[in-house]
C-alpha cells in the first residue's frame, strides 16, 4: 500500500508533504522534518492499493503520533499562547509553565512568587547592587528603578557624586562640618575628618573653647584674646591680646601700650613707659616699687 502524508496551514495551505513509493509496507513509519511552519491539520491518503483485498483506498491505522515545537517563547496547540515573561524566553508546550527558568521570580515552574526585596534575576540567584538606593533594584534587569545611592546616573547608577556631594541620585550637598566639605557619598558622614567639630565622622561635638581645626586637634594661639578662636581657622575672634591688628594679630603693641588690640596704657610710673604687651606688668621696673609690681 501507498499513501500520502500532508501538513497544512489555516485555510487548508499544504506546506509539507511526505509521500511513501515503497511497494513493500514497513511496520513503523518515522518521518522527521526541521522546518517551523505552524501546523493545524495533518492527513494521510491512501494512493494506491492491492485490488485483490478491495476496491476502495482505505488505510488502515494502530496509531499515529505526531510531535511537533512551537517558536520560541510561545505553547499550546496552535502555539499562539505567549509565555510568561517571566519564563524569559521558554515554556513548556503544553501547559505554559516555565521549563527551566523564573526570570524575577523564585518558585520554578510556576513562576508566581516575586523576588524578595534585594534579589533579582533568574530565579532570583542575584543580589541588587550596593549603589542602588536601599539595595532595591528591578528583579527582571537588575537595574537601580529606586535611584541610586552615592552615584547620579539612575537607573544605572555608573558615575560616583562629584565632590561635596552625597545621597540618592547625589542630591545632598556635604555638611559644612566636613573637613574640605568631603564626604562619604553613600552616607554623608565626614570620611576625611571634621572642621570645626570633634568625634568624626559624625562629627557632631563642636570644638571646646581654645581648640579648634581639624578634629579639634589644634589650640588657639596665645596672641588671642581669652585664647580663644575661630574652630574653623583659627583666626582670634575676640581680639588680640598683646597684639594691634585683629583678627591676624600679628603686629605686637607699640612701647608702652597693652592689652585687648594694645587698647591700654602701660602705668605712668613704669620705667621708660614700658611694660608688658599682654599683663600691663612694667617688664623695666618703675620709681618708688620694686620690679614686676603692677600700678593700679
Amino acid at each position: 500500500m501507498k499513501f500520502i502524508l500532508q501538513l497544512s496551514k489555516k485555510n487548508d495551505h499544504i506546506w509539507y508533504s511526505y509521500q511513501n513509493r515503497s511497494d513493500t509496507p514497513l511496520p513503523t513509519y518515522t518521518i522527521i522534518m526541521s522546518s517551523k511552519e505552524q501546523t493545524e491539520k495533518m492527513s494521510i491518503t491512501a494512493t494506491e492499493i492491492d485490488r485483490q483485498y478491495n476496491d476502495k483506498p482505505i488505510v488502515t491505522l494502530c496509531e499515529v503520533e505526531a510531535y511537533g515545537e512551537c517558536s520560541e517563547g510561545y505553547w499550546g496547540l496552535l502555539c499562539t499562547n505567549k509565555c510568561a515573561k517571566e519564563c524569559s524566553t521558554n515554556c513548556h508546550i503544553e501547559n505554559g509553565q516555565c521549563n527551566t527558568i523564573c526570570l524575577g521570580n523564585s518558585d520554578l515552574p510556576v513562576c508566581q512568587a516575586e523576588c524578595a526585596l534585594g534579589q533579582w534575576g533568574i530565579n532570583c540567584k542575584e543580589r541588587c547592587s550596593n549603589v542602588c538606593h536601599k539595595s532595591s533594584c528591578n528583579r527582571i534587569s537588575g537595574i537601580c528603578d529606586q535611584g541610586c545611592l552615592g552615584y547620579s546616573d539612575p537607573p544605572t547608577c555608573r558615575f560616583i557624586c562629584s565632590h561635596g556631594r552625597w545621597g540618592i541620585n547625589c542630591s545632598q550637598t556635604c555638611s559644612h562640618e566636613c573637613l574640605n566639605s568631603s564626604c562619604n557619598a553613600s552616607t554623608g558622614h565626614c570620611d576625611k575628618g571634621c572642621l570645626g567639630y570633634s568625634n568624626p565622622p559624625l562629627c557632631n561635638l563642636t570644638c571646646s573653647s581654645g581648640q579648634w581645626g581639624v578634629n579639634c586637634s589644634q589650640t588657639c594661639s596665645e596672641r588671642c584674646y581669652n585664647s580663644s578662636c575661630y574652630r574653623t581657622n583659627g583666626v582670634c575672634d575676640q581680639g588680640c591680646l598683646g597684639y594691634n591688628d585683629p583678627p591676624q594679630c600679628n603686629s605686637t603693641c607699640f612701647n608702652g601700650l597693652w592689652g585687648l588690640n594694645c587698647s591700654q596704657t602701660c602705668p605712668e610710673k613704669c620705667l621708660n613707659s614700658s611694660c608688658l604687651a599682654t599683663s600691663g606688668e612694667c617688664d623695666q621696673g618703675f620709681l618708688g616699687y620694686s620690679k614686676g609690681m603692677i600700678l593700679v
